[in-house]
C-alpha cells in the first residue's frame, strides 16, 4: 500500500492533470487572437490528453469524485478531437482529385525557394503570422511567383 503522503501526491497530480485537460478543452473552443495563446491552442490536443492521465491517477487512488470529473473532461476532449482524426466514409466523391498544400509562415521565417519548389499541386493556401505593429517585408515571396500570399493584417 502506498503511504498516505503518496496517495495525496497522486491525487494532487491527478487534479493537476485534469486542470491541464480542462485548459486544453477551453483553448479548443476559444477564438484566440493573442499569439502566445495561439501557440498554446495549437497544442490543445496534447493538453487534453492530460485528462486521461488524470483519469488514470485518480482511478488508481480511488478518488471517485475526481475520477468522475476527469472522465467527463476526457470524454469532452475525445468528442471534440475524435472527428478530426476519423475519416467520414459516407462521403461520395464525383470529380477530379484535388491536392491541397497549406503553409503557415511565422513572421516571414520561411525558406521561400523551398516553398515554391513544393508548389506543384492544384491549390495552395498560405498564412503569414505577423505582429500587428510590423508591416510584411517586401521581398519575402520569390519574384517567379505571380500570386503572392497576402496577409490579413
Amino acid at each position: 500500500m502506498i503511504a498516505t503522503w503518496g496517495v495525496r501526491a497522486l491525487i494532487a497530480l491527478g487534479w493537476l492533470a485534469v486542470l491541464v485537460g480542462v485548459f486544453g478543452v477551453v483553448l479548443r473552443f476559444l477564438d484566440v487572437q493573442n499569439q502566445r495563446l495561439l501557440v498554446l491552442a495549437s497544442a490543445a490536443p496534447y493538453l487534453m490528453a492530460a485528462a486521461a492521465v488524470g483519469v488514470l491517477l485518480l482511478g488508481i487512488t480511488r478518488h471517485w469524485l475526481g475520477f468522475g470529473v476527469a472522465l467527463a473532461v476526457a470524454a469532452v476532449a475525445t468528442l471534440s478531437q475524435g472527428p478530426l482524426y476519423v475519416a467520414n466514409g459516407s462521403v461520395t466523391v464525383a470529380g477530379p482529385e484535388l491536392t491541397v498544400m497549406q503553409a503557415n509562415i511565422w513572421l516571414g521565417n520561411a525558406n521561400a525557394d523551398a516553398l515554391v519548389r513544393q508548389i506543384r499541386i492544384g491549390t495552395s493556401t498560405c498564412s503569414r503570422s505577423t505582429n500587428s505593429h510590423r508591416r510584411p517585408s517586401t521581398g519575402w515571396w520569390p519574384r517567379e511567383s505571380r500570386r503572392p500570399c497576402r496577409s490579413r493584417s
